[in-house]
């Protein structure tokens, strides 16, 4: 008789060492996604030349506007200064207009001679002469420039 082998353990079959058979998967459907577009690289060219020009043209529009109020403050300030003198000139004729009016020459005359006065034809006459003194002559830019040279290595 056959005899069964002694080892039990060892069994040639034992499920799941099988090939199975493969199932197929369905693949789950997938969105279209947008293509990402490249970005366009913005490029700025300056020109400093143009740069410069600009902010030479707004400073001078500033210094052009800064002038022309500064003209307008001096065009009140004459006219002002115009009218003060108007002012001041009606204010000095009715001062003289009042110190005529009030002016005495009798009475002047009087004091005068009280003061020590002397009549113009009472007075002796003396013609003096005064020697006219050499002016020294300022030395010209030139001249100034050899004495100091002169005075430097002297």
């Amino acid at each position: 008789m056959a005899q069964r082998p002694s080892v039990q353990y060892v069994q040639f079959y034992t499920d799941g060492s099988a090939a199975r058979k493969v199932e197929t998967v369905t693949p789950l459907p997938v969105a279209k996604l947008p293509k990402a577009r490249k970005l366009k690289r913005i490029t700025l060219h300056i020109d400093p030349v143009a740069i410069g020009g600009i902010a030479m043209a707004v400073v001078m529009l500033v210094l052009m506007l800064v002038g022309v109020g500064q003209l307008i403050s001096a065009r009140q300030n004459v006219a002002q200064l115009e009218n003060r003198v108007a002012v001041l000139q009606a204010e000095q004729r009715d001062l003289n207009v009042t110190y005529e009016g009030s002016l005495d020459i009798a009475d002047v005359e009087k004091t005068a001679l009280a003061l020590g006065m002397v009549p113009k034809d009472q007075v002796k006459h003396v013609l003096m002469q005064v020697p006219e003194v050499p002016q020294e002559k300022t030395p010209g830019a030139w001249e100034q420039i050899y004495m100091f040279l002169a005075g430097l290595f002297a």
